[in-house]
Formats: C-alpha cells, structure tokens, sequence
C-alpha cells in the first residue's frame, strides 16, 4: 500500500508492519536467509540490506542483531543501517542498548563527508520517536533539537528543558531544510529527507507547542508544493502516526479529517484503512468508516474495499451474522470489477469451510475456476485456488473429478514442485506432478 521503509520493516508496537513471525511459518526461510545473505554481499544495494535484517531478526532476533554488527562494520557511516540495527534492539525490547546505538551514531555522524550524513533526519527521528515511546518527551525534544546544531553534542540529549532560543532555532533550521529539498527532486534520498525533516518538524511542534501547529506543518506542505503521490501517501501516513493522535482531546476529529482526506486520494490504502477502523472501533474516532466504504464500493469498487468490507462485518461486534457475510461476498462477487477476484473467491471458501459447509465451498470452486479462467499462478492466491481441491475439500470429490481438475492445471502449464496429498494414494500418476512449459 505504500513504499517499503523502516518503519514497517522494524515496526514498533503501536505500527503496521510489513511482515512478521507469521508471514514466515510456511516459506523455506532457509533458502530466504542464504539468498538474502548472498545478495547483500555481492549487491551494494542498502534497501537489500534492510530486508536481509529484517529477514534475520524475524528468524531469530540475536541472528538479526548480529547481522547488522557484521553489515555496519564494512559499511560504517550508512546511517540507515545505524538506525536499523537500534531499530532492531528496540523491536527486541532492549530499549538501553538501542538508545547507546543511536546515541553511538549521533556522536560521530558530524564527522563523516557530506555525502554520508544525508539520513541524519532518519536517525534523529526514529531515536525520538523511542523515546517517545517510553514518555521521554523532553529527551525526544533535545533530539530534534540536536539535528539542527552545527555541534550537536549528545550530552544535550537528557530529560531536560529546552532553552527558548534553541527551540526558535530549531524551528527556522527546519522551516529551511524543507524549503531547500522539495519533491521535485530526482533524487530518492532527497525525497526520503523531505518527509524526514517534515515529521521532525510536526513532531517538534507537537511536543513543544501543541497537535494543532503539528497539523498546520503538515497542511502547510500539502497545499504549497507540488508533491508525487506517492510521497503524499507518505505524509499523509505519517500525520496519523501514533504521537500525533494521542496528543490532545480534539485529536480524534483531526486524525478522522486526515483519514477522510487520505483515503479519497488512495481509497485502496490499507493501512489508512485498517488505522480507521481500528481506531473507530475503539472509540477514538467519530462514526464513519462504513460511510465511507459504502460511497467508494459504489464509485469504484475494488476486491481490496471488498475484503475490508467484509473484514468490517465479521469483526465490528460479535457474534457476526453469517447471512450477512454471505450477503456481502455474493455482492462482491456479482460486481463486474472484482467478480474474477481469485482472492475473494478464496477467502469465500475458506469461509464456508471454516463454518462447516464443505458443499457450499465445493459449488463456490467450480464458479470460481469458471468465473478465472486466465488464472496461471501468477501468485500464491491462484495456486491455492486449484489445489484446494486437493486440500481442504479434498472430501468432497470424487477421483475422476480430480483428475479432470489436475488435467486442467497441466493444460495451463501450472508447474507444480512438491507433491500434493492426492498423489499418495496413486489416483494420478506421479509423471504430472511436474509440468513444464
């Protein structure tokens, strides 16, 4: 739903990430590590390395740990691998030794070529966004301020007050830097640097002042520069960070404007879309959220706002009301736009599986194959389209009726590498297991 960083890669707690211990259970995360590990040696590529540590630290967070030392010693002035290798820690718990990481990096980073001193703003923000966490409010205020000293003494990094003067300071060496970098740029590091010194600037004012001159920063630069959607997506996210929406009474009307703004530029953003429904289930925002599904489902509907829909229905409160799923997985499925869905069809099974009714999901597989007939695996959603029929409804077909399916998936030249549970018995002889183009 939006662009890789390292937010979502080494989430805190109260963020999305992109992939956790879960994603991983049924990959050969053997051959992930090895062939993660041997890209990032032979590739010079830092987004290479973040994935490699954030494979690491999903298979075992000491493997992780040890993997950003060994990375950042032969690359030692990459501040982002600094901040992922704190990130790290802090994902771990291990809040002291992640803050003697960052602190580790802002003492030395000042002196290192230009060139390399570029995602300071990362780092800076990322250490104040922890300390933030762990109600160091103070603290994370003396780490923006840092950013904008010529100096920059960590020793100043303390739970103390900020002088006035500094404060002032800081708020003109931020207005600046924003105004030299703009989205216009070719550059990906400058675009990066842009959000970075924005969410410093909002997360300063924020903290020194209050969530409405946080906000202002934000809509400031939505309005005056002409900014890429994609790094609009990026603000957008970034102005409904946690900080921000616990940071005063009215903060549940602002965060509801910044996701009804949000989601009428990316309607099929799943993080603004998750966020709203988790924060209006919880009481933390006004009532919306199925308004808004219900006007997006008819402008343009998408199996995306669908599976949200549906997701809305069966989680709002509980007991959900079967028929009332049923309902909205028939309508997505009747819609021209999302009818040949291979992952609605799927989780329409599963559905029906999940509650018993192993007929349903069998009549529900011979429309979806019908409804999909230019599925080839091109994922793992068409894959397990055709073989739950060697899976879950296995039960409910008879062997002829599996050949005739497995003679479909080798005239759509599906290659299929392991063997599927249907082949122990020797109903199908083991020479189609492999199909090749």
């Amino acid at each position: 739903a939006f662009p890789q960083d390292d937010t979502i890669l080494f989430p805190s707690r109260d963020w999305f990430s992109i992939c956790d211990k879960k994603d991983i259970m049924d990959i050969d995360i053997k051959f992930a590590r090895n062939a993660l590990y041997q890209i990032q040696q032979i590739v010079d590529d830092t987004d290479i390395k973040l994935c490699y540590l954030a494979v690491e630290r999903l298979h075992d967070t000491s493997s992780g740990r040890h993997s950003a030392k060994s990375i950042i010693k032969r690359d030692t002035m990459n501040l982002t691998l600094w901040n992922s290798y704190a990130q790290i820690e802090r994902s771990s718990n291990r809040i002291s030794e992640a803050r003697k990481v960052y602190l580790g990096a802002l003492g030395q980073y000042r002196s290192f070529p230009e060139q390399f001193r570029d995602n300071a703003p990362l780092l800076h923000l990322s250490f104040a966004e922890m300390e933030l966490e762990q109600g160091r409010h103070k603290t994370a205020i003396n780490i923006l301020v840092n950013l904008s000293e010529e100096q920059g003494s960590i020793d100043s990094i303390s739970e103390t007050d900020v002088p006035v003067t500094k404060l002032l300071r800081a708020r003109k060496y931020y207005a600046q830097q924003i105004a030299r970098i703009t989205f216009s740029s070719t550059s990906k590091n400058d675009s990066s640097n842009f959000l970075h010194y924005c969410v410093c600037y909002a997360l300063l004012e924020c903290l020194s002042q209050n969530l409405q001159q946080a906000s202002k920063v934000f809509e400031e630069i939505l309005q005056d520069l002409d900014i890429r959607i994609g790094n609009m997506n990026m603000i957008y996210r970034h102005s409904s960070l946690p900080y921000f929406r616990e940071s005063g009474d009215d903060s549940g009307e602002l965060l509801q404007d910044v996701l009804n703004r949000a989601l009428k530029l990316f309607p099929n953003n799943t993080v603004f879309l998750s966020l709203y429904f988790h924060e209006e289930v919880c009481g933390k925002i006004p009532l919306g959220f199925q308004a808004f599904l219900k006007g997006a489902l008819h402008k343009d509907p998408s199996h995306i706002l669908w599976t949200v829909a549906i997701y809305d229905e069966l989680h709002r409160q509980q007991p959900y009301n079967i028929d009332r799923v049923r309902s909205l997985f028939n309508k997505a499925l009747e819609c021209s736009g999302t009818r040949n869905s291979v992952s609605l069809w799927s989780l329409y099974m599963n559905f029906e599986i999940n509650h018993g009714e192993f007929h349903r999901a069998k009549t529900l597989y011979y429309r979806a194959v019908r409804e999909c007939p230019w599925s080839k695996v091109n994922n793992m959603s068409d894959l397990d389209l055709y073989t739950m029929a060697f899976r879950e409804l296995k039960s409910q077909f008879k062997a002829e009726e599996l050949d005739e399916i497995m003679n479909v998936m080798i005239e759509k030249e599906i290659r299929l590498r392991v063997a599927i549970e249907i082949f122990d018995d020797g109903t199908i002889p083991a020479k189609d297991l492999d199909t090749e183009e």
